[in-house]
This record gives structure tokens, sequence and C-alpha cells, in this order.
């Protein structure tokens, strides 16, 4: 269906999402094991999901949640409405929440990067500006636009 090869433009990595300030003083993804904790994260038939249980495999920590949820939109309105103490979704899903969570980086993210192809299709009723396109998301101004968005380079 597409024209050429696909390329990878952007990345996107897991992120605990937490209540402004952090108030449960969570350092990384050990601590979403903690019992005092109400977790929540992505059931793992989602993108979110399978990425969180990535980690946990990779890392032997088992994260026993309160609600699995069906899209990181879920996760992060719980911990924004303080119905959980911490949820997992993606560095982009926290950036977009300005004041109304903090984020908490862990190193493990690093075992589940989502990456995300681009590419024209060959049915495009424009192929010239389609390509032209491509190369504006993959070029200074996209990245710069992407990065600011909290996406990562491929």
């Amino acid at each position: 269906m597409v024209a050429g090869t696909p390329q990878i433009f952007v990345t996107n990595k897991l992120e605990i999402a937490v209540a402004p300030g952090n108030p449960k003083g969570i350092t990384g993804f050990k601590d979403l094991a903690r019992p005092d904790l109400k977790v929540v994260i992505c059931a793992k038939q989602v993108p979110c999901g399978s990425s969180e249980k990535t980690v946990e495999a990779a890392t032997g920590v088992q994260v026993k949640p309160v609600s699995e949820e069906s899209d990181v939109t879920s996760v992060l309105t719980k911990v924004e409405s303080g119905d959980a103490d911490a949820g997992v979704v993606y560095v982009t899903d926290v950036k977009s929440a300005p004041g109304k969570v903090d984020g908490i980086n862990f190193p493990e993210t690093d075992k589940a990067i989502n990456t995300y192809p681009i590419a024209v299709l060959k049915a495009a009723t424009q192929p010239a500006l389609a390509t032209k396109w491509v190369d504006f998301v993959r070029g200074p101004d996209g990245r710069k636009v992407l990065e600011a968005a909290g996406f990562g380079s491929p």
C-alpha cells in the first residue's frame, strides 16, 4: 500500500503520571509495585499496556493495578482526578496535561520504545504533495513541533 519504504519519524516512550508535586514520592517503575499505591495501567491488548507489560517482564517488577484501562486517555484522567496515585502513560500524554500531572521518567522504559512509521501511499491522489508532507514532518520544522509534544527522534 505504500510507495517506497516507510521511515520511522518519531518514537514515544512510557512515563509515570502522578499528581502535581508527586505527593506519593514515586521515584521509578519499581515503586509501582508498592501496596500503598493506587496504580492504573492500560489493558495489555492496547499499545500502552503491551509496552507496560514488556517493562514488567524486563524488570521483574509486577504491578498490581487497581484498574486496566482501554486507552491512555482513561489512565491519565484517573490520575488527574485523583482516582489513582500513578498511571503508566506516554511522555506525550504527560506533556499534554501541564499542571494537571507531573511525569516521572524511568530508565526501564527503554525496553519498550514505540516507533511510528510514515510513508506516501501508492494510491495518493497527490503523491508530490504527500512527499512534501513526509519531508516536512521528517525535517527540522516538523522535528521541532514533534519534540515539543514529547516525541523522541528515531
